[in-house]
């Protein structure tokens, strides 16, 4: 019942110029690509909860509704302080109908 977690993770940037963080949902519902067309969605609408960690600690979560995230340089700047010297990293968990799915992770070391 709920969302699998989200694929194929790229980043692109950098931390004096931000950095975006793309991924490719899938369906619960639709597995096979026939018609060339995207799977269809499975749930009531399209959200994403992007989480930015630093170990255990959630030091940003932002929700999206689409499948990308722009990190911007001040909100970087601002988690390092919050972090304390430990490495950030991103979790992205598609929100569905019933609730949240697995996270997919994205290594934040720039």
């Amino acid at each position: 019942m709920m969302p699998l977690s989200p694929v194929h993770l790229g980043v692109t940037g950098d931390e004096g110029s931000g950095v975006i963080l793309r991924w490719t949902r899938r369906s619960r519902l639709g597995w096979r690509w026939l018609d060339g067309a995207d799977a269809p969605l499975g749930e009531e609408v399209e959200a994403y909860v992007v989480t930015i960690l630093a170990g255990d600690l959630t030091v940003r979560s932002e929700t999206v509704s689409d499948p990308f995230w722009t990190y911007f340089p001040d909100a970087i700047a601002a988690d390092r302080v919050l972090a304390a010297g430990m490495p950030l990293t991103a979790a992205v968990r598609q929100r569905g109908t019933f609730g949240v799915g697995p996270a997919a992770h994205f290594d934040l070391s720039f």
